[in-house]
């Protein structure tokens, strides 16, 4: 008949059981080990089955196969006992005390469930008192992810650490990885500089070190008084060719304002893991044009407020350029686009300043600018004239802008976006109504190509490159006469040269802002035309799985609002405080839509 299949649970605790009062009692043991004089009595095949140290050292042509007494070295008698008796228990008892004894035993004999409960001991046990000495023993051990728990845990408390004497035992490998990370939090350039030279004072023969350890600190990203009174008066950094040609380096810098987004230089780069979501002016339900800017902090799932504007804006447009760029819009309601402006401003988030560049030749609202190369591109909209075919480019090395080819027809609230060194632009709006046309921009020959239409007609809808595809998302178009939502996201493929359908907006988002952050899309705020009002939804696409689905919501209802990918300064973001919504006496309830 069919056989059955028993198993005993408590088998294996028995067995090991077994073995340890027969070591106990050295019954059967056939090798004895001796480290440091003391002796430990085992059996061979268990050592062997649980130690490729071992298993080779009985197994092989080794001349202790055959020796009934092995003496041991490079570990002591207290890390032996305690990897035996693991061995023949399953547990191991560590304490500050033993731990590295345990380690430098269970690492020489491959025992590596006891290396992994070394590293956990370590990881748990670090703090500002002993985070050198963790650090130095993971890399004598070669244990990575100490050593980077270490680094991460300097890094997250690095306020407090640096005041410590522990920051002075750092090796210069150790400060230099330190100083060249992009997560130090709560710490400005200067007090990093401050840090750096408290180390090297500390002892006399790392001056040797000086520049190795300078060349780190981000010395444009100090400001020019700080640079003059705290930096320049340090001995070295006037004596040192080195570090005196990073002086010059910064005083350039601040030197040409309207220059250094030109500047590609690691020291000129904010520290910032990460760009953040950042919204820019727009539009609330009341008509009241806002000059507020907004962050989304996605590890608190929080919109935090970043500061303000010079003047409100909405219908106007931002580009990046390691700078963020605001460029032209309305600064006060009008359906007729008739108080387009020419405006541009940048915003350094370094300083957490504002500066005003040279105008743009045209005033424009429901336009389109892109970044590409180091220059900016504003493509077409509307202002007192109507809509326009105009198109012009910023030089950013000359704070200048340029006329350049027209767009081949005249059109308003279309979207575009930068993709491969082309400029595409998509749909809109235009004399005879909603627009599927897209056109492509050659910046080195100044010129725009036809390319497949859009399936759908759309305008004031979005469009975001990412990974040589464009997402063209959401917008409205008339239908038998009616205003109405489009919920369809269009990609084209660059390689394919068509558009495609794929996953739709749950509900409708005109006039939002969109941008792409660490491989998602997000869409923010915008207008329903089938329930007829503004919207705080935050739309959040994943294009490698065609999947939407919901993010935290904006504060409050807005429309025109323009957003971008910007990395700002750990120290900043760690000082922002939540977004507030505007109090509602400040609000009436209405809406209005265009």
């Amino acid at each position: 008949g069919d056989g059955r299949m028993y198993r005993c649970e408590s088998h294996e605790e028995s067995v090991l059981k077994g073995l340890s009062d027969l070591r106990k009692c050295t019954s059967l043991c056939d090798v004895h080990l001796i480290v440091e004089g003391e002796k430990f009595s085992a059996h061979r095949s268990v050592l062997a089955s649980c130690s490729p140290y071992f298993r080779s050292m009985f197994t092989s042509e080794m001349k202790e196969q055959n020796q009934d007494t092995i003496e041991l070295h490079g570990f002591s008698a207290i890390g032996l006992r305690a990897v035996l008796d693991f061995i023949y228990s399953s547990t191991v008892y560590l304490t500050v005390q033993n731990m590295q004894d345990i380690l430098s035993a269970a690492n020489h004999l491959q025992i590596l469930s006891v290396v992994k409960f070394c590293c956990e001991f370590l990881q748990s046990e670090i703090s500002a008192q002993n985070c050198v000495d963790i650090s130095k023993i993971a890399k004598f051990f070669n244990l990575t992810d100490v050593d980077d728990c270490v680094r991460g845990f300097i890094l997250a408390n690095f306020t407090q650490f640096v005041r410590t004497d522990e920051f002075l035992r750092l090796s210069e490998a150790d400060v230099c990885a330190l100083l060249s990370s992009n997560n130090i939090r709560g710490h400005s350039e200067l007090e990093l500089f401050e840090a750096a030279n408290r180390w090297l004072l500390h002892d006399t023969s790392r001056f040797s070190s000086v520049f190795p350890v300078m060349q780190h600190i981000r010395f444009p990203l100090i400001s020019p008084d700080d640079l003059d009174e705290k930096v320049q008066s340090v001995h070295y950094m006037q004596t040192d060719p080195d570090c005196m040609r990073l002086l010059f380096e910064a005083t350039k810098y601040h030197m040409l304002p309207h220059k250094q987004p030109l500047v590609q230089s690691s020291r000129m780069q904010v520290r910032s893991i990460m760009p953040c979501l950042v919204a820019i002016g727009g539009k609330e339900s009341t008509n009241h044009v806002s000059k507020e800017v907004q962050l989304f902090n996605k590890e608190a799932s929080q919109w935090l407020h970043l500061g303000e504007m010079d003047l409100p804006a909405y219908c106007h447009c931002v580009a990046v350029l390691d700078f963020l760029y605001v460029v032209g819009g309305q600064e006060m309601f009008d359906n007729n686009g008739s108080t387009a402006m020419s405006n541009v401003y940048r915003y350094d988030p370094r300083f957490n300043r504002w500066l005003k560049m040279k105008n743009m030749l045209e005033t424009r609202t429901d336009f389109h600018v892109s970044a590409i190369d180091g220059f900016l591109y504003a493509i077409a909209g509307r202002n007192h004239t109507g809509p326009l075919s105009s198109a012009e480019r910023y030089r950013v090395d000359r704070d200048k802008w340029e006329p350049i080819a027209e767009l081949p027809h005249a059109v308003c609230a279309h979207s575009g976006a930068p993709c491969a060194g082309k400029m595409y632009i998509a749909g809109g709006f235009a004399s005879d109504g909603f627009q599927r046309v897209v056109y492509c921009y050659h910046p080195e020959e100044n010129k725009w190509e036809p390319k497949p239409k859009l399936k759908t007609e759309r305008g004031l809808h979005c469009m975001v490159d990412y990974k040589l595809r464009l997402y063209c998302i959401g917008g409205n178009n008339k239908t038998n006469g009616a205003r109405r939502d489009v919920l369809s996201t269009e990609m084209y493929d660059l390689n394919s040269d068509q558009w495609t359908e794929v996953a739709p907006l749950f509900a409708g988002q005109s006039e939002a802002g969109a941008a792409v952050v660490d491989g998602k899309i997000y869409v923010v705020g915008g207008h329903t035309w089938r329930e007829r009002k503004d919207v705080r939804t935050v739309a959040c696409y994943d294009p490698e799985r065609d999947t939407w689905e919901k993010a935290t919501d904006f504060p409050e209802p807005l429309t025109s609002v323009s957003c971008c990918a910007l990395r700002i300064p750990a120290t900043l973001l760690s000082e922002l405080p939540p977004q507030q919504p505007r109090p509602l006496y400040q609000r009436e309830q209405h809406f209005c839509a265009r």
